[in-house]
């Protein structure tokens, strides 16, 4: 155990070096991240417990996780290979492979933006200022200093690092369920016991005693092994690592689309027009069916220009195609 403790200590010690190496790097102006000045030896550099807040960043891991899985060699060849060229995207959305490829990255960095917003609340809530305000610095990520980039094998030890963490922590959350229940049933046969005046160490308060023992132990466990017992200062190590690698495999998949920082993407409105967005993109197209079906249930009783409403809503690709076919029936007609 303690050799296992002694080598996640060095491991941790890394992450951090690592990180401030990224966020000198960043901003040597305003960010001065000496070793020496103990933000990784002395006991007073330690920040407190994670503790209640565990159950959130391991949410915040779940979704760094997805994140990374989606921009996997196997996911995009799937995206740019299978779905941006399946006949639904096509007529739908658009046929301009680039338009798409723009599209798709601009999905991503939303996704990377609550990511972002989530880690940096994180960072503000640390005892060291250093970890503050770290939106300023992910702004001025420069991929080209090799001193921000870290390799895959870097940050898919980072990430199952976290993972792990996250998965105990998850456990601890069951156990911590199981304990209330376990309280709960406990002290409701006790009071049964003393409002009956039965014996108080008989075989079911005994058996039910034993197994809140059991329980107790056990969540005493998972905290020391899951985030609740790590300081917030020692998971931002690793968070600031593995954005420095999100944003280069943004980049290698997308290019300049995926360049574009969670800062200047809430300022500018690129790639096109305002689009929909998933929920949006569902809704519109659940109404043109709700449309549908009321045209095609009560065609002799319809209200005014619900023909007109219904073609206006429908895609450009659909409109030109039903325009066409329109054309060529009126043509037989006559």
């Amino acid at each position: 155990n303690n050799q296992k403790s002694s080598s996640s200590g060095r491991v941790g010690i890394l992450s951090i070096k690592r990180a401030i190496k990224v966020l000198d790097t960043l901003e040597r102006g305003n960010w001065n991240f000496n070793v020496s000045k103990g933000l990784i030896t002395g006991a007073a550099s330690r920040g407190c417990e994670i503790s209640i807040l565990a159950f959130e960043v391991a949410n915040t891991i779940v979704k760094g996780t997805n994140f990374l899985q989606s921009l996997s060699e196997k996911q995009l060849q799937l995206l740019k290979e299978e779905i941006l060229t399946s006949e639904g995207v096509q007529n739908l959305v658009s046929t301009d492979t680039q338009e798409l490829l723009t599209i798709a990255a601009a999905d991503k960095r939303e996704d990377l933006e609550v990511f972002l917003r989530e880690v940096i609340r994180f960072g503000n809530q640390c005892k060291d200022p250093r970890w503050h305000n770290l939106g300023q610095c992910f702004s001025k990520l420069d991929l080209d200093n090799p001193r921000c980039k870290l390799s895959r094998e870097e940050a898919e030890s980072s990430m199952q690092q976290l993972s792990s963490l996250a998965q105990q922590t998850l456990e601890l959350y069951h156990a911590l369920h199981s304990l209330d229940r376990f309280e709960r049933d406990y002290h409701s046969k006790l009071q049964e016991a003393e409002s009956c005046s039965l014996p108080l160490r008989g075989e079911d308060l005994m058996n039910l005693e034993s197994e809140l023992k059991h329980q107790k132990k056990l969540v005493k466990s998972l905290k020391k092994r899951s985030l609740w017992s790590m300081t917030m200062e020692e998971i931002m190590a690793k968070f600031v690592n593995i954005i420095a690698y999100m944003h280069q495999r943004m980049m290698e998949a997308f290019g300049d689309n995926g360049m574009m920082t969670f800062i200047e993407e809430c300022t500018k409105n690129i790639g096109g027009p305002q689009r929909l967005g998933k929920a949006g993109l569902a809704l519109n197209y659940a109404n043109i069916v709700k449309q549908i079906d009321m045209i095609a249930s009560h065609p002799a009783a319809l209200p005014p220009h619900v023909r007109s409403t219904l073609y206006h809503a429908l895609p450009t690709v659909v409109k030109t195609a039903l325009r066409s076919r329109l054309q060529s029936i009126d043509a037989k007609d006559q």
